[in-house]
């Protein structure tokens, strides 16, 4: 069960974090109950980020090229299905990159700032990605969405800029490096989840 309460807290201290206003460290629960309890992220994103799943497949349909996708008459719940997994596990996959970065560049010590951090961060993270999504989704919306996307790239990159920098003290070389890593690792672990949804899928009939 989520505390909205103290979940509230900690977004509201990994804000602080990010934009690297003082009193930050203060805010999070950094012990390692705080550190396990940062994952309940996970669940309190999970409407948010399916709205965003849900908009972009109604808004592909009006898009032609979608229609020779084998997935085009896929049902919703297989399609989002598919896409709520590559979503998951690329937070996974990200949390492993950074992990064994912050080990890599001997800040270890600050993996569980790094984790909170990152973890917590998702809520605003999956709020700007599903912005442009609802957008591009409304009739009439497609110009709407497109000048929503580069402000929530841009926004999703300070936020990550933040909690990198901050989390792990990396300097900027480092900071810059990473999310250009999670960023390719990202796509491509969108496109292998992809690839499979299409190649296990069964048309009915």
């Amino acid at each position: 069960m989520i505390d909205f309460d103290y979940a509230g807290r900690q977004i509201a201290g990994v804000w602080k974090m990010i934009w690297k206003r003082e009193g930050w460290e203060s805010e999070i629960d950094r012990s390692v109950d705080g550190v396990f309890r940062s994952f309940q992220a996970m669940i309190l994103v999970f409407p948010i980020v399916l709205a965003g799943r849900f908009s972009f497949r109604r808004a592909a349909e009006r898009i032609p090229e979608w229609q020779a996708s084998p997935l085009a008459d896929a049902p919703y719940v297989y399609a989002i299905g598919a896409q709520m997994l590559g979503f998951y596990l690329d937070w996974i996959v990200s949390i492993t990159i950074l992990l064994f970065a912050a080990r890599s560049l001997g800040a270890s010590r600050r993996a569980g700032d790094l984790l909170i951090g990152y973890n917590w961060a998702h809520v605003p993270i999956s709020i700007a990605q599903t912005i442009p999504l609802v957008l591009f989704s409304l009739d009439g919306g497609k110009a709407y969405g497109a000048v929503a996307y580069l402000p929530a790239i841009a926004f999703i990159i300070a936020v990550l800029w933040g909690v990198i920098r901050r989390g792990m003290n990396a300097k900027p070389a480092a900071a810059a490096g990473l999310i250009a890593m999670l960023t390719v690792a990202g796509l491509f672990l969108d496109a292998i989840i992809g690839m499979l949804a299409e190649a296990l899928y069964q048309p009915a009939g």
